[in-house]
């Protein structure tokens, strides 16, 4: 019994003497555990730095003019655009965040629409430039090995977009006009969007869903009343990490 007692003692005062002992000087066996198959094997956790480049397929929605009953997407084909995008991304707890910039150009051939006035509008192809700079997030879904992985990606975004000028023709009571539909204009656009990415080692595939909000060009020949444009476009992308 006396044996028992004084090994509960020792015991004690062990783990008192513990706890009132700086770090320094306690062993090495007290500091904590790290479970290395819970650390991520990504050389994305040394440097984030990344480019890549995405065939896009998309199309252009808002109102014109609304007296005329005129929208984008009468005016516009669906269309089809490239980007070339740098992100740099450095690992935050279990997920990845940086910036990006994104310079992107597309094109939307016109097409003919009857207006509520009685005139038909077809206007020329309209070309957009548009350069991006903002925060992406990622996260991991789901892990194979060290080489092959495949994340959740958000993002968001600011920048500038430069519309192209558009001529066209209008018709009225039968008589067709050459006409300026829109004035070459650079205004400021918004962008957020998500997709999925996967990696293999240095490279990767992505696929990106994203809506671009920016202001509307401005009227040459045309006194349109336009809103805000919305730019929805699909991307397939192909990429390279450092």
């Amino acid at each position: 019994m006396s044996r028992l007692a004084g090994s509960a003692v020792g015991a004690v005062a062990s783990l008192a003497l513990s706890a009132f002992m700086p770090a320094w000087a306690q062993s090495p066996s007290d500091e904590p555990r790290v479970d290395l198959s819970q650390v991520r094997a990504t050389g994305r956790a040394e440097s984030g730095f990344a480019v890549m480049a995405h065939a896009r397929f998309g199309g252009i929605a808002g109102n014109v003019d609304e007296d005329l009953g005129l929208d984008y997407q009468d005016l516009f084909e669906e269309g089809l655009g490239l980007d070339f995008e740098v992100e740099y991304l450095l690992p935050t707890g279990a997920s990845f965040l940086g910036p990006f910039v994104t310079l992107s150009w597309e094109t939307f051939d016109g097409r003919s629409a009857d207006d509520d006035a009685g005139g038909t509008l077809e206007p020329d192809r309209l070309d957009i430039l548009t350069i991006i700079a903002g925060v992406k997030w990622s996260t991991s879904l789901k892990k194979w090995d060290d080489e092959e992985e495949i994340f959740a990606v958000f993002h968001l975004g600011c920048g500038a977009t430069s519309y192209g000028a558009v001529g066209g023709t209008l018709t009225a009571s039968g008589v067709p006009a050459s006409v300026d539909v829109f004035d070459a204009t650079t205004v400021f656009t918004f962008v957020l969007g998500c997709g999925v990415k996967e990696d293999f080692g240095r490279l990767f595939i992505d696929i990106n869903i994203g809506f671009r909000f920016q202001q509307p060009p401005d009227n040459a020949d045309l006194d349109f009343g336009s809103s805000t444009a919305m730019v929805l476009m699909l991307g397939i992308g192909l990429g390279l990490e450092f």
